[in-house]
């Protein structure tokens, strides 16, 4: 089974097939070095696109093998504030 919530709009990640996933996502706080170690490793990612200059504005994607589609999301913040962190503090009903 393959869910598209939105019809007429093309997935970077190509058309989804019956038993695979679209719109999976990872979050890094670096993209371009991101995509420097993924294309390393000889896998087809596009290059990042910069929507927005904010933090979150840029995003590239690729297919596992698979045929799984994932989205890569810049978020320069959790270079400093890990999500971990926060999590944590949050848990334990700390203020960030």
């Amino acid at each position: 089974m393959s869910l598209a919530l939105v019809e007429g709009m093309d997935m970077p990640t190509g058309t989804p097939v019956p038993g695979s996933y679209h719109g999976l996502q990872l979050c890094v706080a670096d993209a371009d070095a991101a995509y420097a170690e993924l294309r390393g490793r000889g896998l087809e990612v596009s290059e990042p696109v910069r929507y927005s200059e904010h933090d979150g504005g840029t995003f590239m994607y690729f297919r596992d093998p698979d045929g799984n589609g994932w989205a890569i999301q810049e978020y320069r913040r959790r270079a400093a504030e890990p999500l971990h962190r926060v999590l944590a503090q949050l848990a334990a009903g700390e203020a960030s």
